[in-house]
């Protein structure tokens, strides 16, 4: 039973996705993939039967009877977690949004880049509360509390620091049926910090108006972001779709998200014209999508 919860959280790691992720594909409750990783509890044959499926992998490979082979785990990160990071998620919990505030004022002061501000700070600072709702240490609501609260502080910082319309039209938002938001609004202000037109749309937006927003804005670059594996087939959807229209063939698609780490070819399947990892790529990708750079 414990080589099963290590291999269990061995492929769930490498899919890059968290205990309520997978709890959310299997429909049950975040407790019980936490149970089955630490050995107090054994999925029966039918939930071993679709564990396997979703991971492309053999019961007995679950059950420890193979050897790993090709499997691929996340690789280890850099440790991001600094003082600042780790002071700001403090502030929040703690109910102090102004001494957040705070620790982003000194932060900008050395590192006044809006680049610098998203992805050394704010980014891991969510990785962080990410990691400490998936091991009990925070509630939900307190993760939730400090996404609602990052979110409108980089409106703030964005509204600060949009510069010139030159670069390109971009379209981001989440596929429909997620919650996560956060990393996409950070690719669209980076674009905007760089020079793009940007429209940031949310979440659960329907087909039909994806294609209404993009034809009526000139869109060059969509991005679309989706968590859940079980999303990408919306994802799939909504791209088919924008292929349909005569008046959209210019649109460039880029996908992104946890739902196509740690599967390569998964987005050129699906028909997007690009792939990115995380922020920072993805302004990257998609400048090279609006062929504004060789």
């Amino acid at each position: 039973m414990d080589r099963f919860g290590s291999r269990l959280r061995m492929v769930r790691k490498g899919r890059m996705l968290r205990q309520k992720d997978l709890a959310d594909v299997l429909s049950v409750a975040q407790t019980t993939i936490a149970n089955y990783e630490q050995g107090t509890r054994f999925p029966d044959e039918d939930t071993l039967s679709r564990l396997a499926d979703f991971f492309g992998v053999t019961m007995d490979f679950l059950l420890g009877r193979d050897e790993p082979g090709g499997i691929r785990t996340r690789p280890e990160s850099p440790d991001t977690v600094t003082d600042a990071v780790r002071g700001y998620v403090s502030a929040l919990l703690s109910g102090r949004p102004g001494g957040a505030e705070e620790i982003i004022e000194r932060y900008s002061a050395d590192h006044p880049a809006l680049a610098d501000i998203y992805l050394g700070l704010l980014q891991p600072a969510m990785r962080l509360t990410g990691e400490m709702w998936e091991t009990g240490v925070i509630d939900v609501w307190q993760e939730h509390m400090i996404s609602e609260f990052t979110l409108s502080l980089m409106a703030k910082l964005c509204g600060e620091r949009i510069a010139g319309e030159t670069a390109g039209v971009f379209v981001g938002f989440s596929v429909s049926g997620e919650r996560h938001v956060i990393g996409i609004r950070m690719i669209t202000d980076l674009l905007a910090a760089n020079g793009w037109k940007t429209f940031f749309l949310g979440t659960d937006l329907p087909a039909e108006s994806v294609v209404g927003v993009l034809e009526s804005t000139s869109a060059g670059v969509i991005g679309i972001s989706a968590t859940l594996p079980s999303h990408v087939n919306s994802v799939e959807i909504l791209i088919r779709a924008i292929r349909s229209k005569r008046t959209l063939r210019r649109v460039r698609v880029m996908v992104g998200g946890l739902a196509f780490a740690g599967q390569p070819g998964l987005w050129e399947r699906i028909g997007a014209d690009g792939y990115a990892r995380d922020a920072a790529e993805a302004v990257e990708v998609a400048a090279k999508l609006a062929g504004t750079v060789p």
